[in-house]
């Protein structure tokens, strides 16, 4: 049964990924006062409603420059340096935001708040790349999800409390959090070997022509292929209140319920379901996994029964498990080291992406029909399984395993 237990696989990992994992899920639940801080800026009353959706959007703002310009200083600074000196700034940058009220001064620092957050992203996705070989760095993937999807499960719950108390009081809970989080993180989160036990990420860029044959098409193949994912998994987070209580005129239970359910499935069966698809190939996995999301998806818009909304989400979660790991394990596989760093970043931009656009368009569909976003996400994830099968039967832009 040890195949089956989430906890046992994450301590076969080596000791490195393991650290990272405790580094990451500590970071994660460091994630205290976002989820408030529209309502923090609100109940201070010196900011207008206007000005604070301008303030939130600086800090998508922010990561998605962080995504692009993280992969820049990868070739340049070892990724443990870039996770430490990202997470060693926010506690200034947050003790900073918690003492100010006027609008200019927050809308900079917050756009630094959200650089620096994502910033750790890449950096982490890149010392996995380091620290696995082949198909085996899925489970690092995974792992990193897992502690991702804990911590912030974490993080907003402390944030409830503490906002309960005072919501003055938020921004210097989570800087005290982060600095335990940094201190674990300069002790414990050191220079990463490669599996090859050479050094990488040194303080100077990557030199010399050794690339992959087609790397740049297959990447980018991937890279718009995924595109449709990260719109439909931006959904979840952000439209499922409005689906379940607003268009089905449901319970928030209900809502309740669909989270819990998808936080228990990803806990629980995410790294076992990774290890037993670790071999199986990355298009067979992908395509599984679109299918099973898109139809999960197209179920959440076309039901009008909260307990089908149930099994819809069952569909989504496993795709959810086993395409996001398989994608940035395939993107390691058919990248070189020259730009391995940079391929992730990118990708990490359009995870990004998705989550700026996907709000305000699924909100603008909405008015036409509740499920209708819901729908439309599914179908897009159906049409990138179908680029994908017949894509991966062109050389020139799919090929399963590593090219050298």
């Amino acid at each position: 049964m040890q195949r089956f237990n989430s906890f046992a696989i994450l301590l076969e990992q080596p000791p490195q990924a393991r650290t990272l994992f405790y580094a990451i899920f500590l970071f994660r639940c460091s994630t205290i006062a976002f989820p408030f801080y529209g309502a923090y800026l609100l109940a201070e009353n010196v900011i207008s409603i206007a000005n604070i959706a301008f303030i939130i959007g600086a800090f998508g703002a922010g990561a998605l420059s962080a995504d692009l310009v993280t992969s820049v200083v990868l070739k340049y600074l070892r990724n443990d340096l870039v996770i430490k000196f990202s997470i060693s700034t926010l506690v200034i940058l947050l003790l900073a935001i918690g003492s100010i009220d006027t609008f200019l001064p927050l809308l900079a620092l917050t756009f630094a708040w959200g650089f620096s957050y994502e910033s750790v992203t890449p950096a982490s996705y890149a010392m996995i790349s380091d620290l696995y070989s082949g198909e085996e760095n899925k489970m690092g993937f995974a792992c990193n999800r897992l502690a991702i999807n804990l911590g912030m499960a974490v993080g907003p719950i402390i944030g409830g409390l503490v906002y309960a108390m005072g919501s003055s009081y938020i921004f210097l809970v989570n800087s005290l959090a982060l600095i335990v989080t940094t201190l674990f993180v300069f002790f414990r989160v050191g220079r990463v070997t490669s599996s090859k036990d050479e050094e990488v990420g040194g303080s100077e860029p990557i030199s010399g022509n050794s690339t992959k044959p087609g790397e740049n098409g297959r990447f980018w193949f991937v890279f718009m292929i995924a595109i449709p994912l990260h719109l439909a998994f931006a959904l979840p987070p952000t439209m499922i209140g409005i689906l379940v209580i607003d268009t089905l005129s449901e319970s928030a239970v209900w809502v309740s319920i669909i989270f819990m359910l998808n936080a228990l499935m990803i806990v629980f069966m995410e790294l076992p379901i990774n290890k037993h698809f670790l071999h199986h190939g990355y298009s067979k996995v992908m395509l599984w996994g679109m299918i099973l999301s898109g139809c999960g998806f197209v179920l959440m818009g076309a039901t009008s029964l909260p307990f089908i909304l149930l099994g819809a989400t069952v569909f989504w979660t496993l795709g959810e498990m086993t395409i996001f790991p398989t994608i940035l394990g395939y993107i390691n596989s058919i990248s070189s080291r020259q730009v391995v760093k940079r391929n992730l970043s990118l990708y990490s931009a359009g995870v990004n992406i998705g989550i700026l656009l996907a709000p305000p368009i699924a909100l603008g569909l909405t008015s036409v029909s509740g499920g209708l976003p819901w729908i439309l996400a599914g179908c897009g994830l159906l049409l990138s399984a179908l680029f994908l099968f017949f894509g991966r039967n062109t050389q020139v832009l799919w090929v399963e395993g590593e090219t050298q």
